[in-house]
């Protein structure tokens, strides 16, 4: 073997060694993505409202349907619901809110209250927070209503 063999089966050994010492398969790999989510009005939401207008006589206290929540997951949900409105209101207070604890898919439910009205025609801003969850998902939705004393 001459010299000139021997410095090219050197250089292919070397050559191949690095290819080889190059490929590996990657373990693990993250990328930073950003999203962004909006509401809007859809009919195939996951959660449908459908909010109500709320109407009580002066020195009343009635029950009245605040709005309607429709499971449209393929699954159960539980529901939270908190109904706040101005803290120094004097004329319209909530002072009990029934809602479903839950609702299987395709079910519908609604968030009732009981208001009271003094001897006064008012008008109140009310906001509704609406919690669903299960399945590995869950959704928050506040809807503002207004509510009269009339």
């Amino acid at each position: 073997m001459n010299l000139g063999s021997v410095s090219v089966a050197l250089c292919a050994l070397a050559l191949s060694m690095t290819l080889v010492a190059q490929t590996g398969a990657v373990t693990s790999m993250s990328a930073g993505r950003s999203i962004e989510v909006a509401v809007a009005d859809d009919e195939d939401a996951f959660v449908g409202i459908d909010v109500q207008s709320v109407e009580v006589e002066r020195n009343a206290t009635e029950n009245v349907t605040l709005l309607t929540v429709e499971n449209r997951f393929d699954h159960s949900v539980d529901l939270d619901v908190v109904v706040t409105g101005a803290e120094d209101n004097q004329r319209l207070n909530v002072t009990a809110v029934d809602a479903p604890k839950s609702l299987n898919s395709g079910e519908r439910g609604s968030v009732v209250a009981t208001v009271e009205c003094a001897n006064a025609t008012t008008a109140e801003m009310l906001t509704v927070a609406l919690s669903a969850s299960g399945g590995g998902t869950s959704v928050k939705l506040p809807r503002d209503m207004n509510a009269q004393c009339v």
